[in-house]
């Protein structure tokens, strides 16, 4: 579970870093080297300072079973809204 969480956060971070060099159209937008160095410390300090309790990404990993219709379309729409920022 750890693991897959791992590559899960690495994927999700160089998705982003290509999205914002690619939108940019080159490779020395400085905005967005500040960017990727303040995430790869974040993802650094993830891994060493702030440690994983796997027990807790497990119960946040999977939807309670009262979870509403209405609250999953939410989540979903936030989620696009986050993408397409």
């Amino acid at each position: 579970m750890k693991e897959n969480y791992q590559i899960k956060l690495f994927l999700g971070t160089l998705l982003f870093f290509a999205i914002i060099f690619v939108s940019a159209g080159r490779i020395d937008y400085w905005q967005g080297l500040i960017y990727v160095s303040i995430g790869l410390v974040m993802l650094l300090l993830n891994h060493t300072v702030l440690r994983i309790d796997t027990e807790l990404l497990k119960e946040r990993s999977r939807s309670a079973e009262n979870t509403q219709k209405w609250d999953k379309k939410i989540l979903g729409l936030s989620f696009l809204i986050t993408i397409t920022m």
